[in-house]
């Protein structure tokens, strides 16, 4: 009877541990994959390339105020329109932000940008200043407030840095400043992929005074009339110059805001005329651009209405120019 108990409980001992290994295996099969790091980018002279392979690589997106407006709700319906925007195959999330909103929402910040490398996504994040708030206190912040964000996500390889989003200074000032955040940002991550707008609300980009780092994407906002009867006779000339044309070729360029009109008659169809024109510069010289504004209520700047979730008129062009001609594939 012993022996029978020992054999007995012997057998029993085994068939624990295979079924526990059969669980633990079974178990591992369906648990989530590991998600792998995206490839770190770096500039090869006009082009943007991926690290682990060294091809040329192009970033489409689009971009949000959503850390930059002080009443901006971060809930579940942004995240419904993050998750709706895959869709778009869009591989770049604009992300401006601002000193004083960011400290309060670095928890929200982490998601976003976690959600974003999840799903193949590259983040640009670029300081933007408060119209409510002194503007030369705001500058003041930003080295600091960048050197904070590269030292946080300095292990990640999904994030651009920017330095000011419309700047309007002299040059001089602008270099300056920008120098001095650029520092700031490569103390910590020296190979970090920057973004440099122009002066002239970003308008303007000085190549003779240029900053001497190597991993420099260009980035324009463009908006060249103020409304639709000056933008009629931007559309009436028969090869349009846009601000970008002399870096074609030379520098690697991001289309980060474009329209046609900055103050009045947003997605008119001149602004939506003018908008592809852009569209088609932007494929035609294979540069890389994010559109703005995925926010709700904004005037007609925005790409989605979150009352029906669905495009408006400005974000179809945006939607039917990502899936005609898809920015690179990360998840391959």
């Amino acid at each position: 009877m012993s022996k029978f108990l020992i054999s007995s409980g012997i057998l029993l001992f085994i068939l624990i541990i295979v079924l526990g290994f059969l669980i633990n295996k079974k178990g591992a099969n369906i648990s989530q994959p590991k998600i792998l790091s995206l490839p770190e980018l770096y500039v090869e002279g006009n082009t943007i390339k991926r690290s682990d392979s060294d091809m040329i690589v192009q970033l489409k997106g689009v971009s949000t105020m959503a850390f930059a407006y002080d009443d901006y709700q971060l809930n579940q319906e942004f995240i419904k329109i993050l998750d709706y925007l895959k869709l778009w195959k869009i591989n770049l999330l604009g992300l401006y932000v601002d000193p004083l909103i960011i400290k309060n929402n670095l928890t929200k910040l982490d998601f976003v940008i976690e959600w974003a490398e999840k799903n193949h996504i590259y983040v640009f994040l670029t300081p933007r200043a408060s119209d409510y708030r002194n503007l030369s206190d705001q500058l003041k912040q930003f080295p600091s407030m960048m050197n904070q964000l590269t030292k946080k996500y300095a292990q990640k390889n999904n994030i651009l840095y920017g330095f000011f989003t419309e700047p309007n200074m002299t040059w001089v000032e602008w270099y300056k400043l920008a120098d001095s955040i650029a520092k700031e940002i490569i103390k910590e991550k020296p190979n970090a992929l920057m973004l440099m707008t122009g002066i002239n609300h970003s308008r303007y980009i000085d190549f003779n005074q240029n900053l001497p780092y190597k991993n420099l994407v260009y980035d324009y906002h463009d908006y060249p009339a103020a409304g639709i009867d000056s933008l009629q006779s931007v559309l009436k000339k028969n090869d349009l110059n846009f601000l970008w044309d002399n870096a074609i070729g030379k520098y690697p360029v991001l289309v980060s805001e474009f329209g046609g009109v900055w103050e009045s008659g947003f997605s008119s169809q001149e602004d939506l005329t003018y908008i592809q024109k852009v569209l088609d510069n932007i494929n035609k010289n294979s540069l890389n651009y994010t559109a703005y504004t995925i926010d709700g209520d904004n005037g007609g700047l925005e790409l989605i209405d979150w009352n029906t979730g669905l495009p408006t008129k400005k974000g179809e062009l945006i939607k039917n120019d990502l899936l005609k001609y898809p920015p690179t594939d990360f998840s391959k």
